[in-house]
């Protein structure tokens, strides 16, 4: 499934019913994925991965179970800041495929940030400051001359694109964007000039 800012904005409201929830359960379930069991009045459990073909945030109806022999340094960081931890928030950036759970725990508050964009998608931890305090896929500068994500670093977000809000698009503005991209299908006009669309 292919995540646009649409659909992770209704996964986002789907795991609102975490909020004030406790993680019991930090799991490494794949190389790029983790998985968390949530207890609020009953169990959930919730899939994180980073995966280029298949990025996801989501709530599952299995078990989470461990699925590799040797835990990640990342995995064995998530663990000593989540388990336990109490989910206050969840927040998406506008038009943004990122989402933010902000946990809080008996090692301090931290956040958990999930960039779910194809094969740029990565699972990052920030203490307070926004500091990366590890990723499940550290991007040294050579690889990205935009941002790194190297622990110690602050976090620097995706970048933002250039494209028109939908909640202020007018049909002139929309003959804009079509009229910029003649030689484009209507669809992939519309996907390369308004946000939230793919």
């Amino acid at each position: 499934m292919n995540y646009d800012t649409l659909t992770l904005s209704a996964i986002r409201d789907e795991l609102q019913c975490l909020v004030n929830g406790h993680i019991q359960r930090v799991l490494q379930l794949g190389p790029l994925t983790i998985g968390l069991e949530v207890f609020i009045g009953q169990r959930y459990q919730v899939l994180l991965s980073a995966d280029a073909t298949n990025p996801r945030i989501l709530l599952i109806r299995d078990k989470v179970r461990r699925g590799v022999e040797t835990p990640s340094p990342f995995y064995l960081l998530l663990v000593k800041y989540l388990r336990g931890a109490a989910i206050t928030d969840l927040f998406q950036p506008p038009y943004e495929r990122v989402l933010e759970l902000q946990l809080e725990g008996s090692e301090g508050p931290v956040t958990l940030v999930g960039e779910l964009m194809g094969k740029y998608s990565n699972l990052i931890l920030l203490d307070t400051l926004r500091t990366v305090m590890d990723a499940i896929k550290r991007i040294p500068p050579p690889l990205n001359r935009y941002r790194s994500v190297l622990p110690h670093q602050p976090y620097v977000p995706p970048p933002v694109q250039a494209k028109v809000n939908p909640q202020q698009i007018t049909l002139d503005l929309l003959a804009v964007v079509l009229s910029e991209r003649p030689q484009l299908p209507t669809w992939r006009a519309l996907v390369e000039g308004i946000s939230g669309i793919s």
